[in-house]
């Protein structure tokens, strides 16, 4: 009785150092990957990795639930935690099929709508829809934020009372935009909701991303304020490239958000077609950190990169993609 006791308050203490206490985790405990079991494929990716030397770096391939993990640089393995900068914006994407799937928002809704404040949205952007602003397609410019990176509501919404407003085609999201957008999300599920409390019980948390988490808490964390691991990236792809098991709430979720037939883009991802096939990738850098993702949800493969710094890993991330696929 005294070492389940124990056992007990070393498990209540650990999920408040981590601050999970009262979050209802999912965890499972046990690896979702196999080893990859292709000697070739294994050498080829170090091969690829090895070009890189004297860089900070962690990589993944997958090919349906098989793995393999490679890392050079000092201290770095698939579970270093850095910055993952923009990449952090897929979880919006899916956020917003999430609420699509539970019929909470369409993303041709228009956001002012859903802002329930007397300044509303910029104007101009009266007529801006939720879809426009996921997919990078509003354009109010850039928030401006205080001395210790922070954004505020109140801040929000007095920069967005003189902001120039544009619909463009494709492009950079627009940060000012996106803190609209996650005001929209969270007015539209719950007025008193936290919006990094939402994002994460709504789509990390369903991942079992366990190596990561939101190092803000303000407004803008959601844009660019998330940290995670080559491993728990390799989960996210496992999981929206259909590599990995999931609930049904999540599969819809996904499904959703990977189709968009208006753009080259889809709610949480890029996509460019390669060999008659459709990749969704995801990429971004930020201070202190530089993340790649690409699956093909087709052939059930997939890639994961991040490095120490801001690292262009694009080229790295295709040439690892061509591996996997054989």
């Amino acid at each position: 009785m005294k070492k389940l006791l124990a056992l007990t308050l070393v498990l209540a203490l650990s999920l408040s150092a981590t601050g999970c206490g009262g979050v209802n985790l999912n965890f499972s405990g046990t690896s979702p990957f196999r080893n990859i079991r292709d000697e070739n494929i294994q050498s080829l990716v170090e091969t690829a990795l090895g070009e890189y030397s004297g860089q900070n770096i962690s990589v993944g391939v997958m090919r349906g639930r098989e793995t393999c993990f490679r890392s050079i640089g000092d201290g770095m393995n698939e579970h270093t935690v850095l910055p993952v900068g923009q990449l952090a914006t897929m979880f919006v994407g899916l956020l917003v099929a999430n609420f699509e799937d539970n019929g909470w928002l369409s993303r041709d809704e228009i956001m002012a709508d859903w802002i329930n404040s007397p300044a509303g949205v910029p104007t101009g952007g009266e007529n801006t829809t939720v879809r426009q602003a996921v997919c990078g397609l509003a354009d109010w410019g850039e928030a401006k934020r205080d001395e210790n990176g922070y954004f505020t509501s109140g801040m929000m919404f007095h920069q967005g009372f003189e902001a120039p407003v544009e619909v463009r085609t494709e492009g950079e999201p627009s940060s000012l935009a996106y803190a609209f957008l996650c005001e929209c999300l969270r007015q539209s599920y719950n007025m008193n909701a936290d919006f990094v409390n939402l994002i994460s019980n709504q789509v990390v948390v369903k991942m079992d991303l366990q190596d990561s988490a939101f190092f803000r808490r303000d407004i803008l964390a959601s844009f660019d304020g998330f940290e995670s691991s080559c491993y728990d990236l390799m989960k996210v792809v496992g999981y929206c490239g259909s590599m990995l098991e999931y609930d049904d709430s999540l599969s819809r979720t996904v499904e959703i958000a990977r189709k968009d037939p208006e753009s080259q883009m889809t709610l949480a991802f890029d996509i460019y077609q390669s060999d008659g096939q459709t990749v969704c990738f995801k990429s971004a850098s930020a201070d202190g950190g530089s993340a790649y993702i690409a699956f093909i949800p087709e052939l059930e493969v997939g890639v994961a990169v991040i490095a120490d710094g801001e690292v262009e890993l694009d080229a790295l991330g295709h040439r690892l993609l061509d591996i996997v696929k054989g």
